[in-house]
């Protein structure tokens, strides 16, 4: 899914409701609340703001389906997750 303008403001923070900023610079996404960019904004989020990601969705429009983390650690955990998989065929129970 790929956002078109007209985008509206998030109220009373940063960015754009229902939309992910990530930094050209270093990849790193954007907090609706205090702008600060973070390679896991999931995380962040609940140790800085107490609120679950459930929330955040809720409060910044973004769907459910919308990963709160930047690309590269997206790719690291899913090369985790591959090797996992591996692990678990090669491995009978």
């Amino acid at each position: 899914y790929k956002p078109q303008p007209p985008f509206m403001n998030f109220p009373n923070g940063f960015g754009y409701m229902g939309v992910i900023l990530q930094s050209k610079n270093n990849g790193k996404i954007q907090c609706h609340i205090c702008g600060k960019l973070f390679k896991s904004v999931a995380r962040h989020i609940q140790h800085k703001h107490e609120m679950t990601t459930i929330q955040y969705r809720e409060l910044t429009g973004l769907n459910f389906t919308t990963p709160l983390v930047c690309e590269s650690t997206s790719m690291k955990i899913r090369e985790e997750f591959e090797k996992d998989k591996e692990r678990r065929i090669k491995c009978p129970i």
